[in-house]
């Protein structure tokens, strides 16, 4: 099975006072702890979209996107993959 893994950036990422050093040191480990739980045989891909865009190009089987305080960019991301033909899990 192919997953994606998608960790959408912050709001404050797009500003210039943003340090990534600071956030790099203390990253969420939610999407990690979800890949151990799969199998190994599946092609596991976590994005942090703080380091790169997430790409549309490959079409997995699940997508996940971790939603936290500011879900303004979760749901840009999730109605980009339902444009796919596949609806988000609620």
């Amino acid at each position: 099975m192919k997953v994606k893994l998608i960790l959408p950036a912050l709001t404050e990422a797009t500003s210039p006072l943003f340090r990534p050093i600071k956030y790099s040191l203390f990253p969420p480990l939610g999407l990690a702890t979800l890949a151990a739980w799969l199998s190994p045989d599946d092609d596991v891909r976590i994005t942090d979209e703080h380091v790169e865009k997430s790409n549309l190009d490959n079409e997995p089987d699940l997508v996940v996107i971790q939603v936290r305080n500011s879900p303004p960019r979760c749901l840009t991301a999730c109605a980009a993959w339902a444009g796919f033909g596949r609806l988000p899990a609620r």
